[in-house]
């Protein structure tokens, strides 16, 4: 099923395969209303990186996943080194073993987040989840505080929460039609099935060990999709074009592979925007912190870069790339630029938004990577 925009001019990304079902397949690994999880390290697993994992769904052999292959799972995740004060509950891929279990983690590698509810709040051990009877997920600190929550306990019948085989949390009804999915709420990345639709952003992590939103995001709208940096106002860095009459992006799994562009009608044609390879194992893409969108697979050993999706508009996202670099040297004394070929001179907006506090501890705390970056250029 082909999901259009009913919003003139608007945009939906899609990446590979259809729309969730309907119904959703009741052998999925679910759980029912009044079910509660404590992020607790009597049930863990832990890294050879220092990250650390706690399960609470995991989608074994028998719903997809195969021996030494990539399943997701959605739990607790602590990046490394954990510290245990910075867990996510989120949607991730694991590695997996012969019998359908979690691979052991000295010998697998890290896990991916591909989702999480509380990115900018992170708990400690002990924090809670609970599916109430009133069919809201909750999440809590170890203190009882509130973090988040799917706000679906008032005019909602859910009866149970399901992670689909695609990635997509999902709380369903008695019917076992979807009433609230992750796949509606995105972070960083798209999964086969997922869109991205106007209103909805990609907003790429602060740092690669900080999973909080950082500076860049995308989104889509007036027939295009378009990638922005900073705030007050976000500056454009690039913008992918389409017709004028179509109004959806979408990457399906037929041949071509592609992100395309699709008109207002069923029967409308339909425009190639970005070809990507054929998906041979389990994919993403994610749109990271230089300004750029890659699609990673899986090898089945390890993940690795298989395209980047933004590489026909790269002298726009490599000059965003500069921009930002930049901008990060200069958050050490506002206004002023670093003098090397790769950095570019500030101005006065980009200056004015630099000396934004937030902006100035973000970029300070990037500053390391920066300078080691700029080392191996000399």
């Amino acid at each position: 099923m082909m999901l259009l925009s009913a919003v003139p001019g608007a945009i939906i990304l899609l990446v590979g395969g259809s729309l969730l079902a309907q119904c959703l397949d009741p052998t999925l690994p679910a759980a029912n209303t009044s079910s509660s999880w404590t992020n607790s390290a009597d049930d863990q697993i832990r890294y050879g990186d220092g990250s650390i994992v706690r399960v609470v769904l995991l989608l074994s052999h028998s719903h997809g996943a195969s021996s030494d292959d990539a399943a997701f799972a959605c739990g607790f995740f602590c990046g490394a080194p954990c510290d245990r004060k910075s867990f996510l509950f989120g949607v991730f891929l694991v590695s997996t073993n012969s019998t359908g279990g979690v691979a052991a983690a000295a010998a697998a590698p890290p896990p991916v987040v591909v989702w999480s509810a509380n990115r900018d709040r992170p708990v400690r051990d002990n924090a809670t989840l609970q599916l109430s009877d009133a069919g809201d997920l909750v999440l809590r600190d170890a203190v009882g505080a509130f973090v988040w929550s799917t706000n679906t306990s008032a005019g909602h019948a859910v009866t149970g929460v399901r992670l689909s085989d695609s990635g997509n949390l999902v709380l369903f009804d008695d019917s076992g039609s979807p009433v609230w999915q992750s796949f509606d709420h995105p972070a960083d990345v798209l999964l086969p099935g997922q869109y991205l639709r106007p209103g909805m952003r990609l907003t790429v992590n602060a740092l690669a060990a900080d999973f909080s939103e950082g500076s860049l995001y995308v989104s889509v709208g007036n027939n295009a999709m378009s990638g922005f940096v900073g705030h007050n106002p976000p500056q454009l860095y690039f913008t992918a074009p389409v017709s004028d009459t179509m109004d959806t992006l979408a990457n399906t799994m037929d041949a071509p592979v592609s992100i395309s562009a699709f008109g207002r009608s069923p029967s409308s044609s339909s425009e190639i925007l970005i070809s990507l390879p054929v998906a041979h194992s389990v994919q993403y893409i994610r749109a990271v912190s230089d300004g750029h969108m890659r699609l990673y697979g899986w090898n089945s050993s390890s993940w690795v870069i298989m395209y980047e999706v933004l590489q026909k508009y790269t002298p726009a996202v490599t000059a965003s790339t500069r921009w930002l670099v930049a901008a990060m040297a200069s958050a050490l004394v506002p206004g002023i630029a670093v003098a090397h070929q790769r950095f570019i001179p500030l101005q006065s907006t980009e200056i004015g938004l630099v000396s934004d506090v937030s902006w100035r501890r973000r970029f300070l705390a990037g500053m390391y990577e920066v300078l080691k970056w700029w080392s191996f250029q000399m």
